[in-house]
């Protein structure tokens, strides 16, 4: 499936993927790369397991930027559904993707 179509594969589903990263980004806070790809391979989402590897890793990256941004080598969640956490989210993401460090004051 190309990027962005419906898989109605049941063995290949990513139905799944947003309430498996979802529970990973409670657990850890922030995901990188390597630890999306150690997870996948020790306990890939529902749906994903008789997927390839790297098939699975794929479709859960791909779910995966549609849920969180990217700050330098970590994921972060785009929203907590906390609307009072959320809407000062996007003013703090912005602020961490612009330099390395933040420092309180």
């Amino acid at each position: 499936a190309a990027v962005g179509d419906i898989d109605t594969n049941p063995v290949g589903s990513t139905s799944a993927v947003p309430s498996w990263l979802t529970m990973h980004f409670r657990t850890h806070g922030v995901l990188s790369d390597a630890i999306i790809e150690a997870l996948v391979k020790k306990d890939p989402p529902a749906g994903l397991s008789r997927r390839s590897h790297q098939s699975a890793l794929d479709a859960v990256m791909n779910v995966l930027r549609s849920m969180a941004v990217q700050i330098n080598d970590r994921f972060v969640l785009r929203s907590v559904n906390n609307p009072q956490i959320d809407k000062y989210r996007d003013v703090i993401v912005s602020l961490f993707q612009r330099q390395l460090v933040v420092k309180r004051s």
